[in-house]
């Protein structure tokens, strides 16, 4: 839905925050050590958040930032996905929505489900 006073369609970045028990490690501050340390773990979903943005490359550098602040730390970790709505995708103004939407069509498609209605981007390193 646009923004009432802009008239912007904003983007959502979706923040799932997970903590594990305290261990002491030492993960050299890199996305990389902290993907390999997260796999050793068992993570607790401790609470959610949503972070609204101007438009979806605001929402896939702020999900980046955020990933590489949690990298060094070893007892928590996120989740992180961008919310592009309908609109955004449609306008093709947007190359990370149009990509994410065209990977959830085909599983969409394949299940019987239509087109989705908004694109959700996963914020990983590339």
């Amino acid at each position: 839905m646009a923004d009432v006073v802009t008239g912007v369609f904003t983007t959502t970045l979706l923040v799932l925050y997970f903590v594990a028990p305290a261990k002491t490690v030492h993960l050299e501050g890199t996305t990389k050590a902290k993907d390999a340390f997260e796999k050793t773990q068992l993570w607790t979903l401790q609470s959610t958040s949503q972070i609204t943005t101007d438009n979806p490359n605001e929402c896939v550098a702020n999900g980046l930032l955020l990933r590489q602040k949690f990298a060094p730390v070893s007892t928590m970790t996120a989740r992180l996905y961008c919310l592009c709505s309908e609109q955004a995708v449609k306008s093709k103004k947007f190359p990370v929505c149009d990509q994410a939407n065209k990977d959830h069509v085909e599983l969409f498609t394949r299940s019987g489900l239509g087109a989705p209605p908004s694109a959700i981007i996963e914020i990983v390193d590339r």
